[in-house]
């Protein structure tokens, strides 16, 4: 069964953007944890971007999930098939909402 997980969203308060993927993430009971940065964010975008070598990253919001796989019932063997990001709702891929981590 795949499934999105760890998703995270990187901002900066009172992004627009911010607040239509935050809107998204609570229609659809997504489980998610908000990393807000106030000041000197460009830190937290350089390490972003060592995830994301090929991409140019140059601002927030950025919602960054894993993909997984687990390969038995009881979810205790998973491979992980990588990790992606939008900075955009209109971006996500279309099943998202159906396989990210929802909570409990």
């Amino acid at each position: 069964m795949a499934k999105y997980t760890n998703i995270t969203l990187y901002d900066r308060p009172a992004s627009v953007q911010s607040k239509k993927l935050i809107a998204y993430l609570e229609e659809n009971n997504i489980r998610w944890a908000r990393m807000n940065y106030v000041s000197d964010y460009s830190e937290c975008l350089n390490a972003i971007k060592t995830w994301f070598p090929e991409d140019d990253i140059t601002s927030f919001p950025i919602l960054v999930w894993d993909h997984v796989t687990y390969e038995s019932p009881d979810k205790t063997i998973v491979v992980s098939n990588g990790r992606s990001f939008t900075k955009t709702k209109n971006d996500l891929p279309s099943d998202f909402s159906t396989l990210a981590e929802k909570k409990s």
